[in-house]
């Protein structure tokens, strides 16, 4: 920390070697910084609530608009990652606080981080306005009020100013309220409480110096107040926000109305929001509000880009490459609202090959947690063995049944979805197995062709075909490919039953079927190809 007079503070001020900036200025700014130095980068899917929240909430507030005078409040299912943005936020803030751009200054030893500038006298905030257009809103707390009196004889000139750097840890311009017992819980965690050990001593609980600022609050100012699940909080303790938001100041016991500049974000669930706001004595606080909805990603692409993210760089080849996208359709699926518009394996297909879905207003607001998700990736990691789409899918369906929070209904419903997955997957992976082998084996192909040409009777017994159809079977020069396409098609089942016939009895050969079958991602099937195809070799022919 630099210490500094007030009055120096204020030449530098001047000069423009240091530009004050109001809380909300200063989280604009530093969202900005933050961007271009990448710390938003993990917020994976969150880039449309990224650029909600710097347009309708950072850059009106940053100008000074009504925007600013409200309690943002981020509602949204569990796990959309509310919590992780604030969070990011804060960081941010922390970060930037410690530039030149972003510094910030107080009263030193201020327990409240209040601004040096509220100690000036309207003909220096005049002053200042003039010389370098800046506005100067507030006024000392009845704390500093006293110092500035009896410390200094109204002399504000001479009242030492430090620089700071924003910490949470030290409850440095971060402040962080969660909500209580309902029944012993009071305001003194928000607004701090009389000190009744220094009330003897100072002859009166009115005395600023007998109180202790050690509220959230007070913890905050100049920075950021994060609420947790903020509306699970008794009423009384959510009226000082009403003042705070609205004026920017609060009440303490027995003292004046103290200023505060800070940004209070709160997040909340939806169920919990729904409650609050169906409730009439709510109606000033909401009043006061801007909520910003966090849905649930509802990109694949960005969905599976997420655990990737989540899962160790060392761990990420223990999954076979379909069985990430597998568990990220299932769990999007789970998130749309469905109607007679909406089909399943249609939605699936748009999803894969990356159309945008025509989202519904309630879309991406439930379905599957993705700390659930989290908990079957952590399952899955501790095996020894490869996990496949199968494998992943047969592990999200017994965390689900195993998870009390979600209803019987809903547990139905996500295990047809789940059902409707594997049907999808399997479906395309088989079909790209047939066509690999039918390409690799056309001379197996002629040879079963050359067979049946010579062994007519073949036929029946391999196709059931009846004796008419025998008789007017013909094969030139016996080649798979002069054949009619119908018959092709027997021939090219014919190859396949004989191929899978021999998969079947063999362990190794199934696990090598099990990764060909997931590999299909573009250059990544060949060596699983490759392989599978030379264990067949080794151990059978196929067109006996």
């Amino acid at each position: 920390m630099s210490e500094l007079t007030l009055a120096q503070y204020v030449d530098l001020i001047k000069n423009r070697t240091v530009k004050p900036l109001s809380a909300h200025e200063r989280l604009y700014r530093a969202f900005t910084w933050g961007q271009e130095k990448g710390m938003f980068a993990h917020l994976i899917g969150m880039e449309h609530i990224l650029k909600e929240f710097e347009q309708r909430f950072l850059l009106p507030a940053a100008k000074n608009y009504d925007t600013r005078k409200r309690l943002w409040l981020f509602v949204g299912p569990p796990g959309s990652g509310k919590s992780t943005f604030v969070q990011t936020l804060k960081q941010v803030l922390i970060e930037f606080s410690k530039t030149e751009e972003g510094a910030i200054y107080r009263l030193e030893g201020c327990p409240m981080q209040e601004n040096p500038l509220w100690a000036l006298p309207k003909n220096e905030r005049t002053s200042i306005k003039e010389e370098i257009e800046l506005t100067i809103s507030g006024t000392l707390s009845p704390y500093n009020q006293q110092r500035l009196e009896r410390d200094y004889q109204n002399d504000w000139r001479h009242m030492p100013v430090e620089r700071i750097e924003l910490s949470e840890q030290e409850r440095l311009g971060i402040g962080t309220f969660m909500p209580g017992d309902w029944y012993t819980q009071d305001l003194s965690d928000l607004v701090g409480d009389i000190d009744y050990a220094k009330v003897t001593q100072y002859g009166t609980s009115s005395d600023p110096r007998a109180y202790r600022y050690d509220g959230e609050i007070q913890a905050a100012n100049q920075g950021l107040l994060e609420l947790h699940e903020v509306l699970k909080c008794r009423h009384d303790l959510l009226y000082p926000f009403l003042t705070l938001a609205e004026q920017s100041i609060y009440k303490v016991s027995r003292q004046a109305m103290i200023f505060s500049d800070l940004v209070m974000i709160g997040h909340s669930t939806l169920s919990d929001w729904r409650t609050f706001a169906e409730d009439e004595r709510n109606h000033s606080l909401l009043k006061r509000m801007s909520v910003l909805f966090v849905p649930y990603n509802l990109n694949l692409r960005q969905e599976v880009e997420h655990y990737k993210h989540y899962i160790h760089q060392d761990d990420q080849d223990q999954f076979a490459p379909k069985a990430l996208e597998s568990v990220a359709v299932t769990a999007i699926l789970s998130r749309l609202q469905y109607n007679e518009n909406r089909h399943i394996y249609q939605e699936i297909a748009k999803l894969r090959s990356a159309e945008a879905l025509p989202f519904q207003k309630d879309d991406g607001l439930d379905g599957l947690d993705t700390r659930l998700i989290h908990r079957v990736l952590d399952r899955c990691i501790s095996r020894d063995s490869t996990v496949t789409a199968q494998e992943i899918l047969k592990e999200l369906r017994l965390q689900i049944g195993e998870d009390l929070t979600i209803a019987k209904a809903s547990k139905a419903w996500y295990d047809h979805l789940i059902t409707c997955v594997l049907n999808h997957f399997e479906t395309e992976l088989i079909h790209r197995f047939e066509t690999e082998i039918i390409n690799d084996y056309q001379t197996e192909l002629n040879e079963l062709v050359e067979k049946a040409s010579q062994s007519p009777e073949l036929l029946k017994q391999w196709f059931g075909l009846s004796n008419d159809v025998i008789a007017s079977f013909q094969s030139p020069q016996n080649r798979f490919d002069h054949l009619d396409s119908e018959y092709q098609k027997l021939f090219q089942q014919k190859l396949m039953q004989n191929v899978l016939q021999k998969l079947n009895g063999e362990d190794k050969l199934r696990i090598a079927l099990a990764k060909y079958l997931e590999a299909i991602e573009d250059g990544r099937y060949s060596p699983y190809f490759s392989e599978l195809i030379k264990l067949v070799n080794e151990r059978y022919i196929i067109h006996r």
